[in-house]
């Protein structure tokens, strides 16, 4: 199986996991949705609905495939989307937390917890937690 297409099955498997188990989670006039587009490689798992009289949406994850890596623009999980990646077994040299700027982009580093590396310091982002366990 080529990269490109074992990061895509990564992908649409890791955010419909996620948007299965939010699904139970959330309110019932809320909808958690996964959304694939693979001609431009683009994925997202967001919400949509009403709470209330007041209006849900919102994108949790946003990834997108360029250039061979994946590029992480949106996460807002507790676990850190970047750590599934590094257990699906995706290398860290082809993750990219793209919300952060081009200068100080971390360089993700597989370890017991998901850590980056910013200006030469260890920092600790994302503890390794399933859905279900948080």
């Amino acid at each position: 199986m080529g990269k490109l297409v074992q990061y895509r099955q990564v992908i649409q498997k890791i955010l419909t996991e996620y948007r299965d188990w939010a699904a139970g989670a959330k309110q019932p006039d809320v909808q958690e949705c996964v959304a694939f587009d693979e001609d431009h490689d683009h994925y997202f798992w967001f919400s949509v609905g009403w709470s209330g009289k007041r209006r849900d949406f919102g994108v949790t994850v946003y990834l997108r495939i360029e250039n061979g890596k994946i590029w992480v623009e949106e996460d807002w999980t507790k676990q850190g989307i970047a750590n599934k990646l590094l257990e699906a077994g995706i290398p860290p040299e082809d993750i990219v937390l793209g919300f952060h700027p081009p200068q100080k982009r971390p360089i993700v580093h597989q370890s017991q917890s998901a850590a980056f590396y910013l200006s030469g310091s260890l920092e600790v982002l994302y503890e390794p937690v399933l859905p279900g366990e948080g």
